[in-house]
Parts: structure tokens; C-alpha cells; sequence
């Protein structure tokens, strides 16, 4: 019922970003900071509602890529849920395929897609959950692998693949603990697998999203549910330095969601409790350093989510009322460091709606809903 898969929230204090587990049997505070100018300006966009598979009733997208094809989930007929594509087929039409699961798995998820149509996400198998990786291989077919999880773990997810096909997510340890890792491949459909560890003194973590060059996007988190946004930076032989990004003033927790290839980061920022979080961007400034900007919200609103960033800093995510009730939104660099903000609206008859992933030609993909009622994927088409 609306944000049933939603990973971008800091609200109760966990980021909840990590691993999804499939079945396998089966935002209150005032605008207190207004540290970048926010602008409303009227979109000019058509939402389109996305095909389910058949008899299933809820879906929703996860990541676009920069051919226009979305990749997320869609219910089935007869309960559960699997990975889905959605290829567009005109400048408002989209076609559905369903990606399947691992062998034995009961249920599937879409989270990331690069330019080549490699889809990540997870799947379930017997017992548990592990990332996994569809590849094409023609006639609208796909081919999955499963990724694995670090030496005794039972859980992993994928969240993020980029173009040279390195791979992005979550692992457990034997140990229970959740660390970011990257997955390589080796060749005949293998894949090594990399621990990224976590930030000094915390236990664990999670990754969300890696760039061209390899940087890496998401938190590191300590036992008590403080989690900081966080980078990981290559620094060659399959090591990685880390990056604490930190917080707004007088915040205590962030969450790094997305990054593009010049390593700007967005995610969000938050106080020490209630659903508060504020929608923020991360410049890099050099030297490993970078400097937080709060980019508002729509105007009423006091909550927002950045959950995406294209190669123009353009960012897109939600703004949310005290209350939760949240509206796709995207926010356009405006120059000198401030930004004009849009809202998207939601499909006839929804009331709320939010991104998760937006393409450099402007197409952005998410969900829209209404109380009591099950979540629909959509995609916004690009403005003018």
C-alpha cells in the first residue's frame, strides 16, 4: 500500500536501503532549514500509468536507463511478486516482461539497469534471498545469475549496475551483519564479490548506487541505527577508501541514494528522530571533501526525499507533508547554487506518488497511489 518497497526513508532511525527479502515460500517537521533556494515551476510532463503482469495489481519501477527502459516488480495473479521490464515501444507506450526468479525461487525484484540492459535486483531461492543479475540474451529473453553473498551470509541484494558492469548492493556476513560489497564479473557468468566494510566504529552497511568510475553510494551504519550517508572510492586492486558525507547542521543521520558520474551524491538528511527527513546533495569539492546542500521542499511541504541525480544535477525524488502524503517532484540546478523545483502530480485519482530513478533525457520512473489502495508503477515523460 504505496511504499511498500520505498528504500530511501531514514524514518525510525534505520536506513532501510539494504537487503530486500522476498518470500521464498511463500516524512513532521517545518521548512527549519532553507539553505538552497527552492522555486516552484509548473511541469510540463504526461504520467504514465505501467502495465502489470497479468492478473497482478500492484507494481511499481526501480531504475531507468538511458534507452528509456524501466525495470522494477509487478504483482502476479496468484500472489508475489516478480522482476519486470518495461520497454518502450512509443513516446507513451511501454511493454512488460517478466524477468522470472533463480531457480526455486518463489518471488523477484528489480532495482537497477545499465545502458547495455543488464538488470539487477534480487531473487529468492530456497530458504533465502540473493542478489541476482538478468542478462539478455535476444528475442526479448534474459538469462539470470545468481551473485552470491560474502562466505557464510544467506542474504544479498543488487541495487545498482553500471556501464562497465561492475555491480552494486548489500551481503550479510557470517556474522549477521550487513555490509555494502560490489560484485565483479569473471567471465562464463561469474561473479567475485567485494567487501566495502563500513565507516570506523560502525558495524554495518549498505550500498545503493555506483557510478562510471566506479564510486560508490550509500551508508554505514552503527549498531544503535545511526547511519551516515557514505562513499567508497576505488584505490585500484580491489581496494576502497571510505567517505563519511556527514549531515545538515544539527542532524544526526543521512543516507546516500544516488550519485552521477561527476560524484555528486543526493540523499537525505535527518534529526535524530520522527520521519523529518530533508532532501540534500553532496558536491564534491576535492580532496575527498564535499559540501551538503538542503534543497527544499514544494511549497506546504516539509519533508523531502532526492533519490536520483542525472549527468546535469538534475535531482529527482519526493517532497512530503507532516503527515506522509508525498508528491513526485524534481528538482533543476538554477544556477549559483540554487535550484527551481517541480512537482509531477500522480495518476487520475492518486493522491501521492514518488521517484526513484531519473534518465539524462529527463524521463523519470516511480510510483503513484492512493489510501488503502495498491501501488502502481509510472513513468513521467520528459518536460519542457
Amino acid at each position: 500500500m504505496g511504499t511498500a518497497h520505498r528504500k530511501f526513508s531514514l524514518a525510525g532511525g534505520v536506513a532501510a536501503a539494504s537487503i530486500v527479502v522476498l518470500a521464498v515460500s511463500g516524512p513532521a517537521l517545518a521548512a527549519r532549514r532553507q539553505a538552497v533556494a527552492a522555486k516552484p515551476r509548473a511541469s510540463g510532463r504526461t504520467v504514465i500509468g505501467l502495465s502489470t503482469l497479468p492478473g497482478g495489481i500492484v507494481s511499481g519501477a526501480e531504475g531507468v536507463n538511458s534507452a528509456g527502459q524501466v525495470v522494477g516488480y509487478s504483482g502476479l495473479g496468484g500472489g508475489g511478486e516478480h522482476a519486470v521490464l518495461w520497454d518502450p515501444t512509443g513516446p507513451a507506450s511501454f511493454r512488460i516482461t517478466d524477468l522470472g526468479t533463480l531457480p526455486g525461487g518463489a518471488g523477484s525484484f528489480g532495482a537497477g539497469i545499465n545502458a547495455a540492459g543488464l538488470v539487477v535486483g534480487s531473487s529468492g531461492v530456497t530458504d533465502a534471498s540473493h542478489a541476482a543479475v538478468w542478462t539478455p540474451t535476444g528475442s526479448g529473453s534474459f538469462g539470470v545469475s545468481d551473485l552470491g553473498t560474502l562466505p557464510g551470509g544467506l542474504l544479498s541484494s543488487a541495487q545498482a549496475i553500471n556501464a562497465a558492469g561492475v555491480i552494486a548492493g548489500s551481503s550479510d556476513t557470517a556474522q549477521g551483519a550487513n555490509h555494502a560489497v560490489v560484485w565483479r564479473a569473471t567471465g562464463s557468468g561469474s561473479y567475485s564479490i567485494v567487501d566495502l566494510g563500513t565507516l570506523p566504529g560502525d558495524d554495518s552497511s549498505g550500498a545503493n548506487a555506483i557510478n562510471a568510475n566506479g564510486l560508490v553510494a550509500g551508508f554505514s551504519s552503527r549498531r544503535s541505527g545511526t547511519n551516515h550517508a557514505a562513499v567508497w572510492t576505488p584505490t585500484g586492486s580491489g581496494s576502497y577508501s571510505i567517505v563519511d558525507l556527514g549531515t545538515l547542521p544539527g542532524d544526526e543521520r543521512s543516507l546516500a541514494n544516488a550519485l552521477n558520474d561527476a560524484g555528486q551524491v543526493v540523499g537525505n538528511s535527518a534529526p535524530a528522530s520522527g520521519p523529518a527527513d530533508r532532501a540534500v546533495v553532496w558536491t564534491p569539492t576535492g580532496s575527498g571533501s564535499y559540501r551538503i546542500s538542503d534543497l527544499g521542499t514544494l511549497p506546504g511541504d516539509s519533508i523531502g526525499f532526492a533519490s536520483a541525480i542525472d549527468a546535469s544535477g538534475r535531482v529527482a525524488g519526493d517532497s512530503a507533508t507532516a503527515d506522509a502524503a508525498s508528491h513526485a517532484a524534481v528538482w533543476t540546478p538554477a544556477g549559483s547554487g540554487s535550484y527551481s523545483i517541480e512537482s509531477l502530480g500522480a495518476l487520475p485519482g492518486d493522491s501521492s506518488s514518488f521517484v526513484v530513478a531519473v534518465n539524462d533525457a529527463g524521463l523519470v520512473a516511480g510510483t503513484s497511489f492512493r489510501s488503502s489502495e495498491p501501488e502502481r508503477a509510472v513513468a513521467w515523460t520528459p518536460g519542457g
